[in-house]
C-alpha cells in the first residue's frame, strides 16, 4: 500500500551532486535561511543578481512508495521562477528518498521569501529563504560618509 513520506530536510545550496554510489556532494550551503547578493558595480540598477547555480537536497523519511516528484523555486509574488520534474521517485519503508536539482544559470526576479517547493505526488513539502541585496561596497561608504 502506498503511503507518504512524513517529513523532508531540504537544504540550499550553490551545487548538489550526485555521485556513484548513491553519494551526494553538496557545494556552499546557504546557512541563515539566506541568499544575500552585493551588486557589481558594473551590473545596471534595475538588472537582478543571477547565481551561476543554485541547488537543492531534499531528504524524506517515512512513507512507501512509487512517486511523480516535482520541484519548483516560486518567487515571493508568487510565480514560478524554475522547475525540474515531473520524475518518478521510489521509496522504501527501511530507506529514505533524496530528491536533488541544480538550476544553472538561475536569475531571482526581485527581492524577499522564495520557496523551494517538492511536490511528492500532491503532497507538498517547502522550504522559505530570503534573497536580499546588500549595498555595495561604494553605497556602504558614501552612506558612512553621510552620517
Amino acid at each position: 500500500m502506498k503511503t507518504y513520506p512524513t517529513s523532508a530536510r531540504i537544504l540550499i545550496a550553490e551545487d548538489v551532486r550526485e555521485e556513484i554510489g548513491g553519494k551526494h556532494t553538496i557545494v556552499g550551503v546557504f546557512s541563515g535561511d539566506d541568499i544575500r547578493f552585493q551588486r557589481p558595480k558594473d551590473l545596471a540598477k534595475e538588472a537582478r543578481p543571477t547565481l551561476g547555480q543554485l541547488g537543492t537536497y531534499a531528504l524524506f523519511t517515512g512513507g512507501e512508495g512509487e512517486y511523480a516528484t516535482k520541484v519548483e523555486l516560486i518567487s515571493p509574488s508568487g510565480k514560478i521562477v524554475n522547475s525540474a520534474g515531473p520524475f518518478s521517485s521510489h521509496k522504501t519503508d527501511a530507506v529514505n528518498m533524496i530528491v536533488s536539482c541544480t538550476w544553472a544559470p538561475i536569475r531571482f526576479p526581485e527581492n524577499g521569501r522564495y520557496k523551494i517547493r517538492i511536490l511528492v505526488d500532491d503532497k507538498e513539502f517547502t522550504q522559505e529563504f530570503s534573497v536580499i541585496e546588500i549595498p555595495s561596497e561604494d553605497e556602504q561608504k558614501a552612506a558612512a560618509t553621510a552620517a
